[in-house]
């Protein structure tokens, strides 16, 4: 026992050694970390972050403002009939999303090349589908600038998708055409096909 208590007071100056060696060594850490400065540093990286955060978060803030602002008006009154997109969805430009029951003139889409020169006014006629084939003359009132993608059930194959213009004709009054109805529309002025 008498030799472990002898002991003792070297294995203290060891500890102590050993104590100072640690705080000698925090005390360079802290120097060369300057920990007192981390916070400063940590908002300087990021600050571009946090700017960029502040710029979407505008850039919300008028999207929002815009969709707030935004009426959309139908070309006359009706009742809506059909709606074609969700609450939520992007309209595209040029496609419908609302298929509306008005009391103008019927009109009928028809699709054309992308290359005919059709203009307002042109004459054609519009032949059902059905075993009579009755022809209704019809009217262009407009010419889309814009070439889409036909609807697919109009395409010749299946799996190739087609594009063209679209063509508003204007239905006599009494035409016995049904709303979706297919029909062949042969143009006699303008130049469409």
């Amino acid at each position: 026992m008498a030799e472990a208590v002898a002991a003792w007071p070297g294995r203290l100056e060891a500890i102590a050694v050993r104590q100072r060696g640690a705080e000698a060594r925090l005390a360079e850490w802290r120097a060369e970390h300057k920990t007192s400065s981390a916070p400063v540093a940590r908002d300087a990286r990021l600050q571009p972050l946090r700017e960029r955060v502040a710029e979407q978060a505008e850039a919300l803030r008028v999207l929002r403002a815009r969709l707030t602002a935004a009426r959309i008006v139908a070309p006359e009154d009706g009742e809506v009939v059909t709606v074609m997109a969700r609450s939520g969805d992007v309209a595209t430009a040029g496609l419908p999303f609302v298929v509306l029951h008005g009391t103008g003139p019927r009109m009928l889409v028809a699709y054309v090349n992308e290359r005919a020169q059709l203009t307002a006014g042109a004459q054609a006629l519009a032949r059902q589908r059905t075993p009579g084939r009755e022809e209704l003359p019809t009217t262009v009132r407009r010419v889309a600038d814009a070439v889409v993608q036909i609807p697919p059930r109009f395409w010749l194959l299946p799996t190739m998708p087609q594009w063209g213009r679209e063509v508003y004709l204007e239905l006599p009054a009494g035409g016995t055409l049904d709303a979706g109805e297919a029909v062949d529309v042969k143009f006699l002025t303008g130049g469409g096909r």
